[in-house]
């Protein structure tokens, strides 16, 4: 049975497991170096005192995680956010994917969001499917955006309307979850 729930610091090692070979093998991550678990630790914390963060648990076993994250420094960007979501490989391609991001859709409509955004590595066909299966759609290519193992990667761009862009918007709400 999956338990979706707010990210906890002791995750931290669990997550890091599940992102390093996103790292090492090919471009989805354009970080070149797996970080150390302690520098992690403060990034993690660092977004979820802001950001809604996920982690879904199967078996007591951290089976992927989700997040929303700063788009860009500057006030009038601050109804966008980019989200990520991240799964072990022993749980693909069983919903889990869809499972967390509509959580984190949830709490984004909650608190006020605009727009989500992702920037996809190419080629990255699974998360394109989930992506658009999740009611997000194109708006971007950046081609040769990184280089990374001796290549060139393009970056797809896509966004999802989470609420209505009204003139004056409400605040966004940032925070931890509680």
């Amino acid at each position: 049975m999956v338990k979706i729930r707010p990210f906890r610091i002791e995750d931290s090692a669990s997550i890091l497991e599940i992102y390093a070979p996103f790292i090492t093998n090919g471009g989805v991550s354009f970080e070149t170096t797996v970080p150390t678990l302690p520098d992690f630790e403060i990034r993690l914390k660092t977004i979820a005192e802001k950001y809604p963060f996920l982690v879904a648990e199967i078996d007591d076993k951290v089976a992927g995680y989700a997040y929303a994250g700063l788009h860009r420094d500057r006030e009038a960007y601050k109804w966008i956010v980019e989200t990520s979501v991240y799964l072990h490989p022993d749980f693909r391609k069983q919903g889990l994917g869809e499972q967390l991001y509509q959580h984190l859709f949830d709490i984004l409509q909650q608190r006020n969001i605009v727009w989500a955004y992702a920037g996809i590595t190419q080629p990255n066909e699974s998360s394109m499917a989930l992506h658009l299966k999740m009611g997000f759609s194109v708006f971007a290519t950046y081609l040769n955006a990184g280089w990374k193992n001796e290549q060139w990667y393009d970056v797809v761009w896509l966004r999802k309307p989470i609420n209505q862009a009204s003139s004056p918007p409400p605040e966004p709400i940032f925070g931890p979850m509680e």
